[in-house]
């Protein structure tokens, strides 16, 4: 009988079974292949997230920045399915909180006790009325949804820490969106990963992120406008995603419109280009236009109808508020509108923060007055490079055009609605922090800049860092 020969196996089959197994060595590379990838936003988000934490540890007071205030409308929609109207006044748990963690500034009378039983929120500041209720709800909303689960869970005995714990996510997200955005844009990552530590450690930005306050997701919305508007340009997603990045942004807060003229600035300069001197591979001028209209009418619409809502649902005039009254105008603010430091309070956006009492040294101020003017260097060398097909002196132009504007926009608008002047705050340009990481990372060409920029990066880091931890 003849027995059927048995089919050879190539020798080179026979070879590869032998080996090693393969798929152990593939995950192993497509492990580093990651890690290559993901470094800068891996780095980026332990940073933002453990720097936010430890400002949480350090400050327990309250923000005289309205904290108390946002804390109060982001626990009654979760413990009352209620959005706060003009009129009320702060809940009884959000008073309590206030009475027992105490408050970051002089009070001309203090507090009542910790330990009282019920407190009359006349005892409190403006009044007790809540000043919070303009912004838009969509802050508190994904806030307090993280922090009422901690609650209900029982990791936290109060919504207070994990809001602002929450915070350092708001701050990581809007970072690692910046770090996209400078990869589309073909920017180095060294640079890139340098830029954004320094505007992480920037005190507005830290400190927004620890508190209860919607200002918390400003560089986030910042950079979702950028990220959406550059990947549109590209043909990876559709016009109406701009509608969404518009709504989403402006219903964070109405000072997000910043980040928003900035791009739909840009956008229409790059229309301009297109209609001169077109290039194939990017959008027509007429569907840059459109772009600039889809993302303005979604912020617009957001706006108009959060405020409408607002002032139908408002139970008094807005200058019963002490807060209010206080700066109460009568006639236009011409005057105003020229001061230098009104005029450019918000150019650059963040400098003169507000610092809690750990972050108030002259080595940490003297820092964060570098990385202003650095932002202003970037800006202003963008600017008197521009050339309508340079992309990157456009941006730097629209940003620093829209950043100077921004703060008489700010006086005129709130006069406008209610007859009162409040002076610009630095902190209401964080979303135009994304863009000035882009622009300051773009300048950095050669080695000796890369290695100034980073070890400028790393004593930041280092300064703030060890203010926090070892007071």
């Amino acid at each position: 009988m003849v027995l059927a020969r048995r089919p050879q196996i190539p020798r080179t089959v026979t070879e590869t079974m032998a080996s090693e197994p393969p798929s152990t060595t593939s995950r192993s590379g497509k492990t580093r292949a990651w890690l290559r990838r993901a470094w800068p936003y891996l780095f980026i988000a332990v940073l933002a997230i453990g720097s936010s934490a430890l400002h949480v540890a350090q400050s327990t007071k309250l923000s005289p920045i309205d904290e108390t205030q946002n804390l109060d409308y982001m626990v009654r929609i979760y413990d009352d399915g209620y959005v706060v109207k003009l009129g009320d006044r702060i809940g009884q748990k959000a008073r309590r909180i206030e009475a027992c963690r105490g408050i970051d500034l002089e009070l001309s009378t203090p507090n009542p006790s910790c330990t009282s039983r019920h407190f009359d929120s006349r005892e409190f500041r403006d009044d007790g009325f809540n000043n919070a209720v303009n912004h838009p709800p969509g802050y508190h909303l994904v806030t307090g949804a993280f922090a009422k689960a901690t609650t209900l869970l029982g990791i936290s005995n109060n919504e207070l820490d994990p809001a602002r714990i929450f915070g350092g996510f708001w701050l990581a997200a809007g970072l690692m969106l910046a770090l996209f955005a400078g990869e589309l844009l073909r920017i180095p990552r060294v640079p890139l990963v340098a830029a954004a530590t320094i505007f992480a450690m920037a005190p507005d930005a830290l400190n927004s992120a620890a508190i209860v306050n919607p200002d918390a997701a400003g560089i986030f919305a910042g950079g979702l406008v950028l990220v959406v508007a550059l990947l549109w340009e590209r043909g990876r997603i559709s016009t109406w995603w701009l509608a969404v990045a518009g709504v989403i942004a402006a219903a964070f807060k109405l000072t997000n419109f910043i980040a928003i003229g900035i791009v739909i600035l840009w956008l229409l300069v790059q229309a301009l280009r297109q209609h001169r001197d077109p290039e194939p591979d990017r959008p027509n001028a007429r569907r840059y236009a459109i772009a600039c209209g889809v993302l303005l009418s979604g912020a617009v619409a957001c706006t108009i109808v959060w405020l409408g809502i607002a002032s139908v649902r408002a139970t008094i005039d807005p200058l019963v508020l002490p807060s209010n009254l206080q700066f109460y105008q009568p006639h236009f603010p011409g005057a105003q509108l020229l001061m230098s430091s009104n005029l450019f309070s918000l150019f650059p956006a963040g400098a003169q923060a507000y610092r809690v009492p750990v972050l108030t040294t002259n080595v940490i101020i003297d820092l964060s007055l570098i990385a202003g003017w650095l932002s202003v260097t970037a800006m202003v060398a963008r600017s008197l490079r521009f050339s309508l097909r340079d992309r990157l002196s456009t941006l730097g132009t629209a940003a620093l055009i829209v950043l100077v504007l921004s703060g008489p926009a700010f006086i005129i608008s709130t006069w406008v609605t209610n007859k009162v002047i409040f002076l610009p705050s630095p902190r209401y340009a964080l979303s135009a922090f994304p863009i000035v990481i882009v622009l300051v990372a773009s300048l950095v060409r050669g080695r000796p800049s890369r290695i100034a920029i980073s070890a400028f990066a790393v004593l930041m880091t280092g300064a703030i860092l060890g203010t926090l931890v070892f007071g």
